[in-house]
């Protein structure tokens, strides 16, 4: 059985009378109590409880009023709120048709008139005559004696005006003021500051400057006096709340963040809290996950290679390591997929703004259905090879008909082909058993390919290149048989310098050039012939260890050189800000400072100490060299500044220093450095014929006896390079000036008379030419050392540009003034003890490449085992593990 409603059961309830109709109830008057239960007994002793119970009176509500504005004034009035929820209020449903209650207010009357009839009664002439705490007692006692006989409101009018006659008599009689509540405290801007110490420098009393500025007496005095302490008038900083998280609690957190890369600000903050049993905002944990580096971002998507693969592919790539020359005999190999129309990237017209619906302007797209063509393609690395079209899916008696038609056609046309390897991937079809029996059959070699490992082919990028060069192409394609079509095109005119640094991109870095890792060899077998007469230097104060010497050897020490360029605006590139309140900042890098410095592991900086510069005036007091650089200003950094400074600065100061050492200079291998003098010998300045304008080169010797030679003939005019063959017997009919391989910079060791300039370059005099900073060095009795090329981890310098470009960075004010200050300051910021360190970082890199660990490997290892010098032997044994 159903209850009944509420409704039925309280008109069942309700009285009827005797005809059955709803009684009318006769409506009661509501106890309002007598004045006896007013409960304002109590109010009137309050009064007596000044101290307690008591109003501020501000002097600035001036301010306040202005702020506030008239209360039914201005463009949105003050009362909105009541206009909208009040009982009248259009968001009540119970206002529906009514008028609202500010009609009913008088606009023209700011005052009640009661209130102002009791106010005219003070003025008239008895009460006139009567002080103001005389009619301030007079009140008190009518409060008094009347509260039992006066209405709640008749009350409540003289009470406000007792306070407010007894606020004027404790303000001293100075007027009328408003009454209000305190004033929030704040801080102080600087401008305000300023205005109060502008006053006070003027010679204004800190009371003076209170009235001026309506500030409290203790604030002005304060901000004086801080000015005093320390001359600036910005607020000192604050310690502020203390952090919610310790270094422990942050710790844990990013543990648990690393516990799941993929789980959300919220379930972290509740995972996060419940471990600690603290309550923790999502707000703490998104800003300390920020302060450590973390953010959210979208995750790039890669094929997923399991943990099992993940080995295989590094045991793959070590077994690889030490290839060179292997890379050029493999035949790469691959299918891929091309459609009509490409949807899923941003393509950008040139269009104005009412061209947005222009057929030239839209980038076609469909729904659905959208067709392209499968092909399979191969390339070696100098060679392309044959792109076909897939029709249907590939099994493996169709992928055998592609390399029974299609490969095998190629791979019999390559030079040597036997040296050569088929690369393809573990797909299923590539691995079936008809397929491997093919290979054996026709000789050939199968390229053993990681899992999971497309990164790893060549190909993949060179489909890129064609993907572009489709897009690209005009007109474009409508159909599968113009895209076809436009592939093979396009196809056929991939350069083979593309298949060659696409090959030598993924398994090549700088370091692995022949030419580079000869030189490498040649470089770090040099400089370690003069280790040994090296000062070391080891422990955390990177203190000195002598080296051992005989009694006619002398110290040596390395002094490494290298130039930066520092510039205006080269600021901090993130800042803090809101979102649309980005900061605006200068274009472009604007005026720079070049600045040329050698350093060394004894000092440091290759300067003078006071004292020594008192004892050799006129040794220049430091190495460093500056320049502006610019077509407008002090031009450009040319070799002979670098033999200026050297000559002048550099070595004087070295043998100021280090009276009984020898100095190694060491270079990197930048165009000035290698410079050579006007008169040096070098064969690309000559010309074959005599005179003309090649330079006049300096005498010269050649031949097992010495023989002496002139390069000038006796008229003054240089001679050419055919003379100079003839006058050593080594000219042949025929020869050219230079020769095609020449020209195209081919590298040949078997190749010595190609052309005439080729035949002079190999003569030891020729090759043994020295630039013209190291001929200023080694007649100072010094030597010079030129870093392999592409090794810049090798030069400790760099370590130390960067550490100083890190201090103009955070110091930077966008200003050629601050340029001038910021880079003296940044260079003199890197201490000894930090340039001791980065050496040790550049010996251990040489170390490594001593050893033959070379690439990744070597940057870890280098990167890991920080405090030495030298890597020992069992850390090697685990690297090649």
């Amino acid at each position: 059985m159903t209850h009944p409603s509420k409704r039925k059961i309280k008109i069942k309830e309700q009285e009827r009378d005797n005809y059955g109709r709803f009684a009318k109830k006769l409506r009661v008057a509501d106890n309002w109590g007598d004045d006896d239960d007013s409960g304002w007994d109590d109010e009137v002793d309050m009064l007596n409880e000044k101290d307690k119970y008591e109003l501020v009176w501000s002097d600035n509500t001036h301010l306040e009023r202005k702020k506030r504005g008239p209360y039914l004034a201005g463009k949105t009035k003050k009362s909105t709120y009541f206009d909208k929820y009040g009982p009248s209020g259009c968001f009540t449903k119970a206002a529906k048709g009514t008028a609202k209650i500010t009609i009913f207010i008088n606009k023209h009357r700011s005052t009640p008139d009661d209130f102002e009839e009791v106010l005219d009664d003070m003025e008239d002439e008895e009460q006139a005559k009567l002080d103001l705490n005389e009619r301030i007692e007079i009140l008190k006692i009518e409060l008094k004696k009347q509260q039992n006989s006066l209405s709640v409101t008749e009350y409540n009018k003289k009470r406000a005006i007792f306070e407010y006659l007894r606020r004027l008599s404790d303000n001293d009689g100075k007027g009328k003021v408003k009454a209000t509540l305190p004033d929030q405290k704040r801080e102080l801007t600087e401008f305000e500051r300023g205005e109060i110490i502008g006053l006070w420098k003027k010679g204004h009393s800190e009371r003076n400057i209170g009235e001026i500025l309506g500030h409290p007496k203790s604030t002005i005095h304060d901000t004086i006096t801080r000015y005093k302490n320390s001359g600036q008038i910005t607020a000192s900083s604050r310690s502020g709340r203390p952090l919610k998280l310790t270094e422990r609690n942050v710790r844990q957190l990013v543990r648990t963040l690393k516990e799941d890369r993929q789980q959300s600000l919220e379930e972290m903050t509740k995972k996060f809290s419940e471990s600690l049993s603290i309550s923790v905002s999502s707000n703490t944990i998104k800003r300390t996950l920020h302060s450590e580096g973390f953010f959210g971002r979208a995750g790039k998507r890669k094929p997923f290679v399991s943990e099992a693969n993940r080995k295989k592919r590094l045991e793959w790539c070590r077994e690889r390591r030490d290839w060179d020359d292997e890379w050029n005999f493999i035949i790469w190999s691959d299918e891929s997929r091309f459609m009509i129309f490409q949807n899923d990237a941003h393509h950008w017209v040139w269009r104005k703004p009412h061209e947005k619906y222009d057929v030239d302007c839209l980038i076609p797209t469909v729904k659905s259905g959208n067709q392209g063509v499968m092909v399979w393609g191969c390339f070696a690395k100098d060679k392309i090879g044959p792109l076909i079209q897939v029709s249907g899916s590939i099994n493996a008696s169709v992928y055998m008909g592609i390399l029974e038609n299609t490969f095998l056609p190629f791979y019999n046309s390559l030079e040597n082909n036997s040296q050569y390897i088929f690369q393809d991937d573990n797909a299923p079809v590539h691995r079936a058993r008809t397929v491997k029996q093919w290979k054996e059959d026709n000789s050939i070699i199968d390229f053993p390919w990681p899992a999971q490992s497309p990164d790893l082919n060549p190909i993949e990028h060179l489909w890129d290149v064609l993907e572009r060069r489709v897009r690209e192409h005009k007109p474009h394609p409508k159909n599968i048989e113009e895209l076809m079509v436009i592939l093979e095109e396009e196809w056929n005119k991939i350069e083979p310098e593309i298949l060659t640094n696409l090959v030598e991109s993924t398994y090549y870095d700088s370091h692995e050039r022949p030419d580079v890792v000869k030189y490498q060899e040649l470089f770090l077998d040099k400089i370690y012939d003069y280790v040994k007469f090296m000062a070391k230097y080891e422990g955390e104060n990177m203190e000195q260890i002598p080296p051992t010497l005989g009694p006619n050897d002398k110290e040596i020490i390395l002094v490494t050189h290298d130039e930066c360029v520092f510039y205006s605006n080269d600021g901090k590139q993130g800042v803090w800000a809101k979102s649309g309140e980005l900061p605006l900042r200068k274009k472009g890098n604007d005026r720079s400072i070049m600045v040329s410095e050698f350093l060394s592991e004894e000092c440091g900086r290759l300067k003078l100490n006071a004292q020594q510069i008192q004892e050799n005036p006129s040794i220049p007091k430091e190495a460093r060299a500056y320049l502006q650089p610019g077509k407008d200003r002090e031009g450009f950094w040319t070799s002979e500044h670098l033999i200026d400074q050297v000559k002048t600065k550099t070595i004087p100061i070295f043998e100021t220093l280090f009276p009984n050492c020898i100095a190694l200079f060491a270079f990197d291998n930048s165009s000035n450095h290698a410079a050579f003098k006007s008169d040096a010998l070098v064969a690309s300045r000559m010309n074959l014929k005599p005179g003309g304008k090649q330079p006049k080169m300096r005498n010269t010797i050649f031949g097992p006896s010495n023989q002496h030679q002139s390069m000038v003939n006796e008229n003054g005019e240089p001679k050419g390079i055919k003379q100079v063959l003839i006058e050593r017997g080594l000219w042949k009919n025929g020869l050219n000036a230079d020769c095609q391989l020449c020209k195209d910079k081919v590298d040949d060791e078997n190749r010595v008379d190609c052309c005439a300039r080729w035949i002079i370059s190999l003569q030891p005099d020729f090759l043994g030419q020295k630039s013209a900073s190291e001929e200023v060095i080694l007649e100072a009795g010094h030597k010079c050392i030129f870093y392999p090329k592409f090794h810049c981890e090798l030069n400790y310098i760099e370590r130390y540009w960067g550490a100083a470009k890190r201090y103009t960075r955070e110091n930077c004010n966008y200003s050629w003034s601050g340029l001038q200050h910021t880079v003296p300051a940044a260079l003199e910021s890197v201490n000894t003890i930090t340039i001791r360190k980065f050496a040790r970082k550049a010996w251990r890199y040489m170390d490594l490449y001593r050893k033959g660990v070379t690439g990744k490997l070597a940057e870890y290892a280098a990167k890991k085992y920080k405090s030495h010098r030298c890597i020992p032997d069992y850390v090697l044994a685990e690297l090649n593990k």
